[in-house]
This record gives structure tokens, sequence and C-alpha cells, in this order.
């Protein structure tokens, strides 16, 4: 399985979701809130036209609890050597063009609500009552 940029960059955690983290009372929620905090202070939103913080290594956890919340696509997926187009990056041949036999199980897209609250769900099963 391989979890590229695009799918990751749709695994957004969008404002209104930061500020239940912030409303959850424990001590793990505390701080992810201000790790989120000073995440979203140091994003480029404007760069990148982002509505939330995308948040990248939860999304191959995501993945774990349940593949059926992705589309994926099996994909020839190799790493550059030689450096004839790019220097050790991950090259996955989305449209079968080289015609190297699928190795990989590519993810292209998740259900953003489904992970958004997976992620809040997770936080708020630290609290105690």
């Amino acid at each position: 399985m391989l979890a590229p940029l695009n799918v990751d960059f749709e695994a957004q955690l969008l404002p209104e979701e930061i500020k239940k983290i912030h409303k959850i009372k424990n001590p793990v929620a505390d701080v992810m809130g201000g790790l989120l905090d000073f995440y979203g202070m140091s994003f480029d939103h404007q760069h990148w036209n982002f509505k939330g913080l995308p948040l990248y290594d939860p999304c191959t956890v995501a993945w774990l609890i349940d593949p059926t919340k992705f589309e994926s696509q099996r994909c020839n997926v190799a790493v550059e050597t030689k450096g004839e187009l790019t220097a050790g990056e991950t090259v996955i041949d989305y449209y079968h063009i080289t015609n190297r036999k699928p190795n990989a199980n590519v993810l292209f897209h998740i259900d953003r609500q489904w992970f958004a609250d997976l992620v809040i769900d997770s936080i708020k099963s630290f609290s105690t009552k």
C-alpha cells in the first residue's frame, strides 16, 4: 500500500474539527490541540489552497483500521535510482503507460469526514469519566 501526498492532502482536519479537539478534556487532546495549532501557524494555507490541515501519518493508520474508506488502484511503483526523471523519488505509473506489472496498491481518495471523525473519536477515547 502506498499513500501518496494526493490522498494525504484529502485527509484534512477543518477548523471546526480542530475546535472540537480543543473542547475535549483530556491530556491527549491538550497535546494534539497544541500540535495542530503550531502546525497551523507554520502551514502555508494560501500556497496550497487548503481549507484545513492535512495529516499524513494518521492516513496510513486509518487505512489499517478500515481500507474500505479509501479508493485505490493497483499500479506499478518504482523508485528512480538513476536520476533520469528524479533522484530517489517514488514514481507511480497511474495510467499504465510503462506496461510494467502493477506491484502496489496505491491510494487515491479517502472518506475525509470518516477520517476526521476517526481522529476526533480516537482522541476522545482517552477521556476518563
